[in-house]
């Protein structure tokens, strides 16, 4: 039987947090220098939320607003979405789908964020699920095709 891989084996270690007062601007020189693409967001240091570099372009330079003005809190992603360090891969993917994110913060035994999972790591530890997602996106233009052959072949014959 084959063992499923965990969170904890393949999740990047080291999260940097900001609190939600900093701006946009100090997250994302802070982001550039570690060479990372999000933020853990605190309020009274307990985590509420993550900024992506994804919610500065949407939400702020698509926007036109001031990174140096505004807060991360303006522009955080929440509600932060949290995954165990027990769980498997399979369980980080589905979670992502589910939730439509690509980051999940890592909690660990003490309930506090100790690394983060990302869509990219989720799919270097589990090839084959690449496999499925194809197989899967095939399935579902057969089908629709199919519906579709169907439909046209009802309107025909009528």
């Amino acid at each position: 039987m084959e063992t499923e891989i965990r969170v904890g084996d393949c999740m990047r270690k080291g999260i940097i947090v900001l609190d939600s007062f900093d701006t946009v601007y100090n997250a994302a020189k802070i982001m550039h220098e570690a060479e990372v693409g999000s933020v853990i967001v605190t309020k009274k240091n307990k985590a509420v939320g993550i900024a992506t570099e994804r919610d500065i372009v949407r939400k702020v330079v698509a926007k036109k607003r001031d990174p140096k003005t505004t807060k991360l809190d303006k522009i955080m992603s929440t509600p932060l979405r949290v995954i165990s360090i027990n769980s498997s891969i399979r369980e980080a993917a589905l979670a992502m789908k589910k939730y439509g994110i690509k980051k999940l913060p890592v909690m660990g035994s003490k309930k506090k964020i100790i690394g983060i999972i990302t869509e990219s790591d989720v799919l270097i530890a589990y090839p084959s699920l690449v496999d499925v997602l194809i197989e899967q996106e095939i399935i579902k233009r057969y089908d629709t095709n199919l519906a579709d052959l169907t439909q046209y072949s009802t309107t025909i014959t009528k």
